[in-house]
């Protein structure tokens, strides 16, 4: 028998390394998790004690601690801050409400063109997405009755 055939095999080894990396991480992330949980709280009461630099800070985070913070000097600044972000994310998520529509009309737009082709399957897109949401204007090629390859634009805010 040859030296190799001795030897037993190990299975496995890539696999028992990248997941015991894996759940080490997790682990490391739960510990990491407690800990900042910890000293968030012990600033809260830093904060509600009277450390101005402490509140001043809190108020740099982006974490909201405004029910937690019974400071007078400080408690209506960390309730504007609050409002102020729920309004932000307000406004964002009206923003990606508009987008949506935005993809969702010109996808409709651009089924639309291409059902009313002699030859749908020769439909291609020349202008990017970005272009068409600012414009509304899809240009397109397609071959015609004769094979050969036209260019168009639709305007898919006339629909």
């Amino acid at each position: 028998m040859s030296e190799e055939e001795k030897k037993p095999r190990k299975r496995g080894g890539c696999l028992k390394l990248g997941c015991g990396t894996f759940i080490g991480f997790i682990v490391l992330g739960i510990i990491a998790g407690i800990f900042v949980e910890k000293w968030e709280d012990e600033d809260i009461e830093k904060c509600n004690a009277g450390v101005e630099e402490v509140c001043e800070e809190l108020l740099r985070g982006d974490s909201d601690v405004s029910s937690e913070i019974t400071n007078p000097l400080y408690k209506e600044t960390f309730l504007e801050k609050k409002k102020n972000m729920e309004e932000l994310k307000r406004k964002k998520a009206e923003e990606q409400q508009k987008v949506d529509a935005l993809v969702t009309r010109m996808a409709i737009c651009k089924r639309l063109i291409k059902e009313n082709l002699k030859d749908p399957d020769s439909f291609k897109v020349l202008n990017s997405i970005t272009e068409q949401m600012a414009t509304g204007i899809i240009r397109y090629s397609a071959t015609n009755s004769f094979g050969g390859r036209v260019q168009e634009r639709f305007d898919c805010n006339k629909l």
